[in-house]
């Protein structure tokens, strides 16, 4: 049989890989107060989510990658995303929140979406040899304070941890690049540069995964071969081959599925010839990807696999507003349940990710952090005086110059 060399569509990797742990943290530093300190979560009585909200979940997978595609390598988590989102959504109110329940479950209610998000990350699969874990966290600008109904809900569903900083503190930017570093093993070590002026609140999910194939590949399957980009250019790669078990095809694409060792396998789909690869991805959502999955036929497949190590960075902006989240992101936006105290809106969605695939397995990790900001915030101007500049020693309550002067030449310190 013909050896198949199959690519695949990074941005699917991670929409298998669903986290079963959750991680609390510590209080990043002395300069932090945690403020779940005197929140205790509620015992929840969960059970397996129904169909419809899988089938949201996996529409809002290929939506968001349909979304990014366009981009070089995408790599997207999208459940990072539905977390991050999540958590935010238990903040929103009237329009928004309607839009939150439309675009991340298909119109299915918020409570809904919280106890099937919450069964996720109490049941799904993590092991020594696949292992899979994640941690939710809220960051507080020291002036401000959510609700107390909204930090209790996502203590109950999501397990977050909260936290009260300084923003402009340079030692919080540090403790939440730690915060994620910890939490994506290492794979991503920084999220942030700094905070905005008039961000609030930060929500972050950070998840990491860390799995052996069932059948590690020998050092004979490991073969120099080649990979035709996008461009037609062809890349030099280090290609594994094998025998797989499971073989996937439907009108648009064939592919395999590579089992990790336990609870978790990796699916590689590539398209037909003659059908571009950006038309095949505009064809691909979670029903046709359900149907390949569903349709699976026991057969084998003569696979080769290209070793990579990808990162991808994104703000999903744009591509949430596109999927129908446009209020939440605009002055108009509802986020009454989160702090009733001020308008807020959505700054920016950022989404961090990183993979790694090798002989021995896959190593990937991922971050998401919604950024809120005050509506009616006003950023202050900036007057830096590095260039000759007046000066005056005024009495405050007449004006009165005591001293007046001007600083055209100085020393060098």
């Amino acid at each position: 049989m013909k050896l198949k060399k199959i690519c695949l569509l990074s941005g699917l990797i991670l929409l298998v890989l669903l986290p079963s742990l959750t991680g609390c943290g510590m209080i990043p530093s002395a300069h932090a107060t945690d403020l779940m300190a005197d929140v205790t979560a509620n015992k929840l009585a969960l059970s397996a989510p129904a169909p419809d909200f899988y089938n949201a979940a996996k529409d809002f997978s290929f939506d968001l990658f349909r979304q990014t595609a366009s981009d070089e390598n995408p790599l997207i988590s999208p459940l990072s995303v539905l977390l991050a989102l999540g958590m935010t959504a238990n903040g929103a109110d009237t329009h928004t929140l309607a839009e939150f329940e439309d675009v991340l479950g298909n119109g299915l209610p918020l409570q809904t979406l919280n106890e099937g998000y919450a069964w996720l990350i109490e049941n799904l699969p993590s092991t020594s040899k696949a292992k899979l874990s994640l941690a939710n966290s809220i960051w507080i600008r020291e002036d401000t304070s959510p609700l107390p109904a909204f930090l209790q809900t996502n203590a109950d569903y999501y397990g977050a941890s909260a936290y009260r900083a300084d923003f402009q503190d340079p030692q919080t930017v540090k403790d939440l690049n730690a915060w994620v570093k910890k939490h994506t093993d290492g794979q991503i070590d920084k999220v942030m540069e700094q905070i905005k002026p008039d961000i609030v609140m930060l929500l972050v999910n950070a998840l990491t995964f860390d799995a052996e194939w069932a059948k590690i590949y020998e050092e004979y399957q490991v073969r120099d071969g080649e990979f035709a980009n996008l461009s037609g250019q062809k890349t030099a790669v280090s290609m594994m081959h094998s025998e797989e078990a499971i073989f996937l095809k439907d009108d648009l694409a064939t592919g395999f599925v590579k089992p990790y060792a336990q609870g978790y396998s990796f699916v590689a789909l590539l398209p037909n010839e003659g059908i571009a690869f950006a038309d095949y991805v505009n064809a691909l959502d979670g029903e046709r990807f359900a149907s390949l999955w569903e349709n699976a036929e026991n057969k084998m497949v003569y696979a080769g696999l290209p070793k990579f190590s990808l990162s991808y960075e994104a703000t999903l902006n744009d591509a949430l507003s596109a999927m129908g989240l446009s209020s939440a992101f605009s002055d108009n936006a509802d986020f009454s349940r989160l702090m009733d105290d001020r308008g807020l809106a959505i700054d920016e969605v950022i989404h961090k990710t990183k993979i790694d695939v090798d002989e021995k397995g896959t190593k990937a990790g991922a971050v998401t952090v919604v950024a809120i900001r005050e509506t009616a915030h006003v950023i202050g101007e900036t007057v830096l005086l590095d260039r000759p500049f007046v000066y005056a020693i005024v009495e405050n309550e007449t004006g009165l110059p005591v001293f007046l002067g001007a600083v055209t030449d100085l020393p060098a310190k």
